[in-house]
């Protein structure tokens, strides 16, 4: 039996110190290359990895998603931004790897130290939300960022419904979920195009 809902932020939550080391040497090598005399940006290889983790409710299905840059992984939860490689992020889910699928997006001209520092002032550690700001509210917005594309709405039409229903009716909050106050100000598409201007200034 899946968890409840409000314990996937805690599960997801879990990985973040061990793929905070995983990646720390790496992104140690980008920092001293990004200080190199004629350092140019890579070509760095785009891709989102999907998830879907719960039961599917009248057809509608909850997704865990995140941002794959050549490689290493960039997630978001109640830690923050998460940095590890590969499909890490995915590892606690039950329905992974089975049913994990990787979309290719293609190539950018980006470090990753670079999109990192773009993206970390926008999700702090402890403004996590279930349902207004979560994983995939970060995957879509560094998607956003790179390539000018928006996540799949597929993936996040259950929690869009999710969070409509509470604001209005609190309805959601019935199942044990509780709105994170430092979520309250975040508005994905004022943070999208913000991400926009920064990208092409």
């Amino acid at each position: 039996r899946p968890p409840p809902l409000p314990a996937m932020a805690v599960l997801l939550g879990k990985v973040a110190a061990e793929a905070g080391k995983a990646a720390a040497e790496a992104k140690s090598k980008l920092l001293g290359a990004r200080g190199a005399e004629g350092f140019q940006a890579p070509s760095c290889r785009v891709q989102v990895a999907v998830t879907p983790f719960g039961p599917s409710m009248m057809g509608l299905q909850a997704y865990h998603s995140s941002l794959l840059l050549s490689g290493m992984e960039y997630s978001f939860a109640s830690a923050g931004i998460v940095v590890g490689t590969g499909t890490q992020s995915h590892n606690i889910l039950e329905r992974y790897p089975l049913e994990t699928v990787v979309i290719d997006v293609g190539f950018v001209q980006m470090n990753p130290v670079d999109f990192e520092l773009a993206l970390r002032p926008f999700f702090f550690p402890e403004t996590y939300d279930l349902l207004r700001k979560n994983c995939n509210s970060f995957t879509d917005c560094a998607l956003a960022f790179l390539t000018g594309a928006r996540l799949d709405a597929r993936y996040t039409y259950l929690e869009s419904l999710g969070s409509a229903a509470d604001k209005h009716l609190c309805l959601v909050q019935l199942t044990g979920y509780r709105p994170n106050p430092r979520s309250d100000h975040f508005d994905l598409e004022e943070v999208v195009l913000e991400l926009g201007r920064r990208r092409y200034a």
